[in-house]
């Protein structure tokens, strides 16, 4: 889902992810990832003191919106169009699968960089395989800012 303004994020977008999100049978172990500089952000978006809006994080390490959270440092800690920084989905509907031992081959002449030459050293190619993939679809949903 989209942010409502563009190049903007205010804690309505979060709200209205969770919303979005509220509505699947995934809500109940759904948890939130984002940078943890994003998550900063969000954290100081309504003070303590305030009157007009709940807290959407009472702690920094706590919990937002009342859903769990984990730091992705891979996300993007920006607000520019396009950005997609937030997630929130059911964590056990996403796998990470390795096969089952690796493979390693001998490979007897080594040759060097630049004339492509022998150089006289022995060496060993190793490679294993290792995948991911989201089982269901709908145990996801993102916040883009527009």
């Amino acid at each position: 889902m989209q942010t409502d303004v563009a190049a903007t994020l205010d804690i309505d977008d979060v709200w209205d992810l969770k919303g979005n999100v509220a509505n699947t049978r995934f809500f109940a172990n759904s948890t939130f990832a984002g940078n943890p500089g994003m998550l900063d952000r969000i954290y100081r978006f309504t003070p303590s003191g305030s009157t007009t809006e709940p807290q959407a994080m009472a702690t920094r390490e706590g919990a937002l919106c009342g859903r769990p959270t984990i730091e992705w440092s891979t996300m993007v800690n920006t607000t520019t169009t396009g950005s997609k920084v937030l997630i929130l989905g059911d964590f056990q509907h996403y796998v990470i699968a390795d096969r089952v031992g690796a493979t390693v081959e001998l490979i007897p002449h080594l040759l060097g960089p630049t004339n492509r030459f022998p150089t006289g050293q022995r060496g060993l190619y190793f490679y294993w395989r290792c995948g991911t993939d989201v089982l269901a679809a709908n145990a996801f949903r993102y916040l883009e800012v527009l």
